[in-house]
């Protein structure tokens, strides 16, 4: 739940300033992060492990919040830029005309109509923290700590597996995917669509002299 509020925040923030920023600094800042979804993790795990280390940083769920919030953060600009730029400048003008500033035009004018977009960015947070096993195994080896996936591969050890307390770990891990996907099942292909659509109807409209 952390890193799902945590990167939804400051992907749309970082997402809105980019949006904004005129000329060539924009597109410039929007393919560093564009291109920050291609790094994987497993080329800089051993170096962050160190860092952790030496900043006693382990065992501490909230870095691995901020960790978590850093590397999808990428993917959440990238999908909110391209449906922010197809919203039109006018609904800002007349916020701003109305009185109103940048800071509350950002969550309450604009923020509502990416709502599709949000929650889409909201699963797809959830499900890639909640599956994920290699990070939390790495930095978080305290006991109580453990997420659940590192937790059900606890049953396995070399001597043997218990497999029924694995499955049952397993099939415990899989409640929550499943009651987030089924209530959020609508949003999912509209939310990555929305932009790219309003963006294309835009241009056609544009196109044929009646925008």
């Amino acid at each position: 739940l952390g890193t799902m509020l945590v990167c939804t925040i400051i992907s749309f923030m970082a997402a809105y300033g980019i949006a904004h920023i005129p000329g060539k600094l924009g597109n410039v800042l929007y393919l560093i992060f564009t291109l920050g979804q291609i790094i994987p993790f497993h080329s800089i795990m051993i170096a962050l492990s160190v860092q952790l280390t030496n900043t006693n940083l382990l065992n501490n769920l909230t870095v691995l919040i901020f960790l978590y919030a850093g590397f999808h953060g990428a993917f959440g600009i990238f999908t909110y830029v391209g449906f922010l730029k197809s919203i039109p400048k006018e609904l800002e003008e007349a916020a701003a005309i109305d009185g109103c500033g940048m800071f509350r035009c950002m969550w309450q004018v604009i923020f509502p109509l990416v709502r599709s977009t949000s929650i889409t960015l909201l699963v797809l947070f959830f499900l890639w923290t909640w599956n994920d096993f290699l990070m939390p195994n790495l930095y978080v080896s305290d006991s109580g700590l453990r997420t659940l996936t590192v937790a059900i591969y606890m049953f396995k050890s070399t001597s043997g597996s218990e497999w029924n307390l694995m499955l049952a770990g397993m099939t415990l891990s899989m409640v929550p995917i499943i009651i987030i996907y089924i209530a959020a099942q609508k949003y999912i292909t509209s939310g990555l669509t929305a932009g790219a659509v309003k963006m294309k109807l835009k241009r056609r409209t544009a196109e044929n002299g009646q925008y």
